[in-house]
């Protein structure tokens, strides 16, 4: 889930829900997760977990170039597309290099083509010498604080436990209906 938006370009309020109710295995839900709210929003739809991408990159303990983080920072929802629909679609911040892979796509290309745009190497230089190319999902303009990872999960945590007295019932009736 979460940048990965799959074929349908279905979001994480539809996908968390429908995966828990078909599988009897734990699931993690993410894509815009930043924050308590998101984090009861996800337990609620069934998910044993979640997973918080883009917003942990943007804690002090993350080893990306600083003006990457400003730029998550800086960012809002309206800063992405989607590409890789022939490959595995995802949602990706818009950029020279995400607006050349749709237009290459557009044109038939072959993974090859694709790959070498969307390639490792190019991320790397991205989150490690802050050329800013990115890719991040869509919750990182959600994330308006460089906190340190622990401050920013005991914050989710209390969020968690003052929002969730209802939501906390229903996950857990879930929990018990699939390992009944």
């Amino acid at each position: 889930m979460g940048g990965a938006t799959g074929r349908y370009d279905l979001g994480t309020m539809v996908v968390v829900q429908t995966v828990a109710k078909g599988v009897k295995v734990p699931v993690i839900g993410g894509g815009g997760v930043v924050d308590g709210r998101g984090l009861v929003a996800v337990l609620s739809l069934g998910a044993e977990a979640v997973i918080m991408g883009t917003r942990l990159l943007v804690t002090r303990e993350c080893l990306i170039h600083e003006s990457l983080k400003q730029a998550l920072l800086n960012a809002t929802e309206l800063d992405t597309m989607i590409i890789m629909r022939s490959v595995a679609t995802h949602r990706v911040w818009i950029n020279a290099a995400a607006t050349r892979c749709a237009e290459v796509e557009a044109t038939g290309a072959d993974f090859d083509e694709i790959l070498n745009i969307v390639a490792g190497d190019n991320s790397r230089r991205v989150y490690f010498e802050g050329e800013l190319d990115p890719h991040p999902g869509r919750g990182r303009s959600q994330g308006d604080r460089a906190a340190p990872s622990p401050d920013g999960a005991r914050r989710c945590d209390r969020r968690r436990h003052g929002m969730a007295g209802t939501a906390d019932a229903g996950v857990e009736t879930q929990r018990k209906r699939r390992l009944a």
